[in-house]
């Protein structure tokens, strides 16, 4: 992935990653997927989503 501080060397494949992760994100809220599966999706083991998690809640 590209740094931010340089957003004109953004490739596809990181917006669509992005948005990938947007859905998922949307997804779990809606209790249309669960924590577990979410997790499974974005490759991250239930405790790395448990502090994703944690921190869409802090925003």
């Amino acid at each position: 992935m590209v740094s931010k501080e340089n957003p004109h060397a953004l490739d596809v494949s990181d917006l669509m990653e992005e948005r990938f992760a947007r859905f998922v994100r949307e997804a779990y809220e809606r209790e249309i997927i669960s924590m577990s599966r979410a997790g499974e999706m974005l490759n991250l083991s239930i405790m790395e989503m448990r502090a994703l998690v944690r921190t869409w809640r802090e925003l």
